[in-house]
């Protein structure tokens, strides 16, 4: 029986463990993602800027996001501003022509594009704005904020066209001002945010379109850093969230081995009390046993009914009052 019980002890004590190790693995494991939404959380975005560099220049702009020979020239001079020799000026400008312009170029003779002036006016009497002015200004109203573009961006490619048409047109750099400020706000996709540009051009009708741009892009830029912190704390607090209910796990696991290890006592002495107890029975039976049969300890005694020594209780001749009336029986003497 003691047996049976040290091996029930032992096998329930195994699969405690076995529990253990599982919680503790789970624990670890929650313990991981705790740590990594914590520094999610606490992460900021760095946006790290690269070296400018001057595209080449094909002679067509195929897409929006291609300059045009102005734009191209404006850049390029910034970019030779600091070369010497005039030399390494224009290799550097050659370097940076493709397709159409490259072929253009090698075909003129070298005493016209030995200087980066020489050079820039040969590109833009070779590749000037050929659209008209009806077709720019068609392009310019048309124009309106894609889906994915940045306000910044929608307002620089107004520009672009703007500048396009005063290049054109004279008489158009008059009502520069205004007809980009109106474009930029019809353009807009967001409606809440149209209706305060609106509201504001109408309050400040004469404002330069470049302040109007630099406030109405502080305005995102506000919004954007109220979301991002709005942002930020709700992930906190989905962080603290989660920080608790591992606490209440961590909490409950540690009761949980409490009153286990409390059962494992409590067996634990049930079967020291039974492997004792047992051990001490057989013992105490086996003095008796001798003490007995030798009937060398223990006081002497008779008869168990009527108490006389000189004879047992099987041979008592007082009846017994517990029992029937039998017969009586001879006395052996």
């Amino acid at each position: 029986m003691a047996e049976a019980k040290v091996a029930e002890l032992e096998r329930m004590v195994s699969e405690m463990n076995n529990k253990m190790a599982e919680m503790s693995i789970f624990a670890e494991r929650q313990a991981i993602e705790l740590a990594e939404a914590k520094r999610k959380a606490n992460s900021k975005t760095v946006y790290i800027s690269k070296d400018r560099k001057l595209p080449k220049f094909s002679g067509k702009a195929l897409s929006s996001s291609e300059p045009s020979i102005e734009e191209w020239i404006e850049d390029a001079s910034y970019h030779i501003k600091n070369m010497t020799p005039v030399g390494a000026q224009v290799e550097f400008l050659y370097d940076h022509l493709i397709g159409q312009a490259r072929d253009e170029f090698r075909v003129v003779a070298e005493v016209d594009k030995d200087s980066p002036e020489k050079i820039f006016n040969l590109l833009r009497g070779l590749f000037q704005d050929e659209a008209t002015v009806a077709q720019i200004q068609q392009t310019f109203y048309q124009r309106a904020q894609k889906q994915g573009e940045s306000l910044q961006e929608f307002s620089l490619a107004l520009m672009k066209i703007m500048d396009r048409l005063c290049k054109k047109q004279r008489s158009a750099s008059g009502n520069k001002d205004l007809m980009l400020r109106e474009k930029f706000v019809d353009g807009v996709l967001d409606g809440q945010l149209k209706r305060e540009m609106r509201r504001f051009a109408l309050e400040r009708p004469d404002i330069s379109f470049q302040d109007f741009r630099a406030i109405v892009l502080r305005w995102c830029e506000d919004d954007k850093r109220g979301s991002q912190a709005v942002g930020a704390s709700a992930q906190e607090v989905q962080v603290n969230k989660v920080d608790t209910e591992i606490t209440k796990l961590f909490q409950s696991q540690q009761d949980l081995l409490s009153k286990q290890q409390e059962q494992i006592d409590r067996l634990a002495k049930l079967v020291e009390q039974g492997v004792s107890g047992g051990r001490s029975f057989s013992s105490g039976g086996r003095g008796r046993g001798r003490s007995f049969r030798g009937g060398h300890s223990g006081p002497k005694r008779g008869c168990y009914r009527c108490g006389q020594p000189d004879h047992f209780i099987r041979d008592c001749p007082q009846p017994d009052e517990n029992s029937q009336p039998q017969a009586e029986k001879p006395l052996n003497l």
